[in-house]
């Protein structure tokens, strides 16, 4: 992105997304199927996936809810939400329809 306002010398670099996909999501099928998805239930109550494309980190929650980390603008964003989206319905994972 371009620099922020007046102030010439910052840039957005990280742009952090969060919000609801699902009703709910079994991470644990999930981190076993999806490549580069991990879980460890004594560290960290959600899935680590890092996408390779956007290449953009997600936490994903039993509860349907995500955290997409890593992302420089929108059009990832978008890209990344239909990605992580479409990927969930591939795996028999029911999505919601406006996440």
């Amino acid at each position: 992105m371009d620099d922020v306002g007046e102030y010439s010398s910052l840039k957005i670099e990280n742009i952090v997304a969060s919000g609801s996909v699902a009703e709910a999501i079994d991470i644990e099928y999930l981190s076993g199927v999806l490549d580069g998805c991990d879980l460890n239930k004594a560290k960290f109550p959600g899935a680590i996936y890092h996408m390779k494309n956007p290449d953009i980190a997600l936490l994903l929650f039993s509860s349907g809810k995500i955290v997409m980390t890593g992302i420089s603008d929108n059009e990832e964003f978008q890209e990344g939400l239909a990605t992580i989206v479409r990927q969930l319905n591939e795996l028999g994972i029911k999505t919601i329809e406006s996440p």
